[in-house]
């Protein structure tokens, strides 16, 4: 079986008009970087652009990056702007990330949550059906998709869905949705799509609030200590460069055999860790602070053990993550040190990626 290294994707990527929604967030600002740097032409759709200037949107230059910095603000909840949107770009590739992605806003706001999760996944889905013409997309949800027993073996893909948080349910709802398209309407999408789910994503330039690693750099830099709600919390973290090249490799692989590759995939480094343990090696990586263990933080229901299994995309996609958890943390809390330091940050993530993704052995 044929697959893809890291450095096939400058042939699949290089010169292809690539649409990507939700990309002033930090994942999906970091995939319009990455595309950037693998030769595509890079189309925005976000409903706004991040507060914190510090944000990897800001930090990576993506405004400049994206063809339509005119254009790239709109609510993927508009099934009207979004069709502009796609019409206009006439996307080769469709990556998906448009959302409400913080459980605890899910709670404040669960109206939102719902709307922009799941009737953004379902506009989407709609517009291939309609307009998708020749492209390929790939859908991106979460790991807390899944009904969550806390049991002890991983989640797999075939594995029901659920939620009880907003969030969750939410996400488990855009998989249903999927599910339904690519089951009823089998011939929409000829060149393929997908969903992808990883959950617990971390890496420099995430500044949202109530996200584990974010929390740690702001309160760490400022008053040198970080309170953590969960301490014994289990979650397939995974390095947010890794995370995108599994979606990139998905992309492609479907691209080229999209009846081989549709439907649901799991991107997780199968490492476990607890919050406990993922905040000291922040914290020892960074070189200065402490954490306290403080539960009346904590708010609604939130589940002590979540892990999903990657070994379909590990076999069947030879995607495996670069950096075990224990060298992205530390990698992590190097840009997030030399972003407080003042460096430029375009030039020091172009020199990570060339280093450990994009070099000529990759």
């Amino acid at each position: 079986m044929m697959t893809l290294k890291r450095s096939d994707l400058f042939q699949k990527y290089s010169g292809k008009r690539v649409l990507v929604t939700g990309h002033t967030g930090f994942k999906g600002s970091w995939l319009t970087y990455i595309l950037s740097q693998l030769g595509a032409e890079v189309f925005g759709y976000s409903i706004e652009e991040p507060e914190d200037k510090r944000h990897s949107y800001y930090a990576l230059g993506i405004h400049g990056i994206v063809k339509n910095p005119d254009s790239h603000l709109a609510d993927v909840r508009s099934l009207d702007a979004l069709k502009v949107a796609l019409q206009s770009a006439q996307p080769e590739y469709l990556f998906h990330l448009a959302a409400q992605p913080i459980v605890s806003t899910s709670y404040a706001d669960p109206y939102n949550t719902f709307t922009s999760n799941i009737l953004g996944t379902l506009n989407v889905l709609e517009l291939l059906k309609l307009e998708g013409g020749d492209t390929t997309a790939v859908i991106i949800t979460s790991d807390k998709c899944y009904k969550n027993v806390e049991r002890e073996e991983a989640y797999v893909e075939s594995d029901e869905m659920g939620g009880d948080d907003p969030y969750s349910a939410s996400k488990g709802a855009a998989e249903l949705v999927f599910h339904s398209y690519n089951v009823s309407f089998p011939k929409m999408a000829p060149s393929g799509m997908c969903t992808g789910r990883a959950g617990n994503v971390f890496g420099g330039g995430d500044w949202s609030r109530n996200r584990l690693i974010p929390d740690c750099a702001r309160e760490l830099f400022t008053r040198g200590v970080v309170d953590i709600r969960m301490p014994d919390a289990v979650r397939p973290w995974t390095f947010v460069v890794d995370i995108l090249f599994g979606y990139l490799i998905l992309g492609a692989s479907l691209r080229t055999d999209p009846a081989r590759y549709r439907g649901s995939w799991n991107f997780a480094s199968g490492e476990t860790k607890t919050v406990e343990q993922v905040v000291e090696l922040f914290i020892e990586s960074l070189g200065t602070g402490r954490l306290n263990v403080n539960k009346a933080t904590a708010f609604g229901k939130e589940a002590g053990l979540l892990l999903i299994d990657p070994t379909k995309a590990n076999q069947e996609l030879g995607w495996t993550n670069v950096l075990s958890v224990d060298a992205a943390l530390g990698e992590t809390a190097k840009w997030y040190k030399a972003q407080n330091e003042g460096a430029n940050m375009d030039a020091y993530s172009r020199e990570f990626l060339q280093r450990y993704y994009l070099g000529a052995d990759a």
